[in-house]
């Protein structure tokens, strides 16, 4: 039997992500999520990986990935594109668009 009501699990994802997606433009941390749904770090940690299936980490790295692919269909430079997707630093930005992506910043807008 599958129940209709949304789950404790469920509820506490729910809120988790939609802290995430609300605050990727800056510096968030796992304790801060963590804290915004009242469990100890360590706690939410594993929660989060066990009910959504990727740990906190990977979620917001997909999240701020896919918010700077939106923005590089505009002109923005990538340097203002890093700092709105939360990266303090445009080179880390690259790095880490590039490791998730394989295209770096730059390659993946020529080829929209």
């Amino acid at each position: 039997v599958i129940s209709t009501v949304a789950s404790p699990e469920t509820s506490v994802i729910k809120r988790a992500k939609k802290y995430i997606n609300e605050n990727f433009s800056r510096d968030i941390s796992l304790e801060d999520v963590a804290e915004s749904v009242f469990l100890s770090t360590a706690y939410f940690s594993r929660y989060f990986k066990q009910y959504s299936g990727e740990n906190f980490s990977a979620y917001l790295l997909r999240v701020r990935v896919n918010h700077a692919k939106e923005l590089l269909k505009t002109q923005k430079s990538v340097k203002c594109i890093a700092a709105e997707c939360g990266y303090s630093s445009a080179g880390y930005f690259v790095q880490s668009f590039k490791k998730y992506t394989g295209l770096t910043p730059k390659e993946y807008r020529t080829r929209l």
